[in-house]
């Protein structure tokens, strides 16, 4: 049983990210924050896909181009809540698309501010997700490869 701790430790360790990242079943989708003398209501993207989400942020896929630093208000649609958690988050890694997907940029952003009840909701939902890919279902680690 100790081999599968350390390798779910190696796994940890080997992202410089606070948090573990998992694939799970949300969507999305953000507007630029305006600047304080901007007018208007944000414009909105199209709903999409996380690539992954964790405690202290998430990676999704877009055409737009947007620049490290962007602040973004995001609605994140998780299934176990009818009504999107809304916060800001500040986009601090961009990638560029590779092969047919040249035109599509990943974006890791970081979650800036999440009210403490729906903060307490998002949280459960990932440590959900976390037992769920981990701890089998008599409580045991699941075999995870190397």
């Amino acid at each position: 049983m100790g081999s599968k701790l350390n390798k779910i430790k190696e796994a940890f360790s080997k992202d410089k990210r606070l948090c573990e990242r998992l694939t799970l079943p949300a969507a999305m989708r953000y507007a630029s924050v305006p600047d304080p003398a901007g007018a208007g209501a944000p414009e909105w993207s199209e709903i999409t896909q996380l690539e992954n989400l964790g405690g202290g942020g998430l990676g999704f896929c877009a055409d737009a181009a947007l620049p490290k630093g962007q602040k973004l208000t995001v609605e994140l649609m998780l299934p176990c809540d009818p009504d999107p958690f809304v916060f800001t988050a500040e986009v601090v890694h961009v990638e560029d698309g590779q092969g047919p997907d040249r035109d599509r940029f990943f974006y890791g952003v970081r979650i800036m501010d999440l009210q403490t009840g729906s903060r307490k909701m998002f949280e459960q939902f990932i440590t959900d997700g976390i037992i769920d890919k981990y701890i089998d279902d008599g409580g045991g680690f699941k075999d995870i490869g190397d």
